[in-house]
């Protein structure tokens, strides 16, 4: 395949680049993106004012890592240090390691379900386009499975995708480093019942401060790979030209 590849999205008819697949049995154009952009030594041309973060607490080397040492791209792994690893260590992580970042932008995705398929180049742009300090993947599958927070973000976002997924988002760093110091001191009765969610204090924060935080519902930069009720590879097609 060519170097220039790019996912169709054809329910929304764009071109995202950044894809997230939580899922246990993932569908069959997830393992074809995974085969040709999984390791591809492709340049990221990551602009220079953006820091991309990951975290892994393994001794093997996930999916994202393999994309980005292949490719040569600079980033920054959190989480070594953790013995035993449950996703609100995220939260704690990035509070504290946001303040040695010296770029004015961040993206941060999971290590182990993400790909990056074609360039970032123009990533920042895009991003400022929806005119929000922290933009979040969006999914149309409701996890944790509560009932308070999934309502009001149905009535924020009127669309397909209209749930946080906080595995992937992108931000000024300032804002993140003030958002994830609230998200690891917040807490009320449905924070605790999910304690072993980060997204869940990420969902509660969506709905406070909305619209200084977004998610990408038309999918112009992030592409979850779980839809509710849908084939992904239905609505979704790898293609080397634009």
């Amino acid at each position: 395949m060519s170097n220039s590849i790019f996912v169709h999205n054809l329910y929304k008819n764009t071109f995202p680049y950044v894809h997230h697949c939580p899922l246990d049995l993932p569908e069959e154009i997830w393992n074809v993106l995974v085969r040709v952009r999984g390791s591809s030594s492709h340049s990221l041309n990551k602009p220079k004012d953006l820091t991309i973060i990951t975290f892994n607490n393994t001794n093997e080397k996930m999916l994202l890592e393999h994309r980005l040492d292949s490719s040569n791209t600079e980033y920054a792994l959190l989480g070594k240090e953790v013995e035993k690893w449950t996703n609100p260590h995220k939260i704690e992580l990035l509070k504290n390691f946001l303040p040695s970042v010296k770029t004015e932008f961040v993206l941060v995705l999971d290590c182990c379900d993400v790909v990056i398929s074609s360039d970032l180049s123009k990533i920042i742009d895009d991003f400022k386009t929806f005119n929000c300090n922290v933009l979040y993947n969006a999914s149309s599958v409701v996890y944790p499975a509560e009932k308070h927070y999934s309502s009001i973000e149905e009535i924020i976002c009127d669309d397909f995708f209209n749930h946080l997924n906080s595995g992937c988002f992108i931000g000024y760093k300032n804002y993140c480093l003030q958002l994830y110091t609230e998200a690891y001191e917040f807490e009320d009765e449905i924070t605790k019942e999910h304690h072993y969610s980060d997204q869940i204090r990420l969902k509660a924060l969506y709905v406070k401060k909305h619209p200084e935080i977004k998610i990408d519902s038309k999918c112009k930069i992030f592409q979850l790979f779980n839809w509710k009720n849908m084939k992904s590879s239905e609505f979704l097609q790898i293609c080397t030209k634009i």
